[in-house]
């Protein structure tokens, strides 16, 4: 695996971009208790469990956000759940 200060630009431009949940909840405007119910619930964007920790997924986010532009509802029966990465 290489070095991460040796990673050329266009590989670093396809790497994820992780953000907390006190970032999201500041991009999104939602309390992050807002948050922490939605992953709860398994509503809101995707999220991925580092350790303890919770990150979302920078395109994970834009993605759900895209969603919700286009009509798509949180008990939309036809959408697919977002869920936590790898499960």
């Amino acid at each position: 695996m290489a070095n991460p200060a040796e990673v050329d630009g266009d590989h670093r431009a396809r790497l994820s971009v992780l953000m907390d949940a006190a970032e999201v909840s500041e991009y999104l405007g939602v309390p992050t208790g807002t948050l922490a119910n939605w992953r709860y619930q398994h509503r809101g964007p995707a999220f991925i469990r580092v350790g303890r920790h919770v990150r979302y997924r920078a395109e994970d986010v834009g993605q759900w956000l895209a969603h919700r532009a286009a009509g798509g509802e949180f008990d939309d029966p036809g959408r697919p759940a977002f869920r936590v990465a790898g499960r």
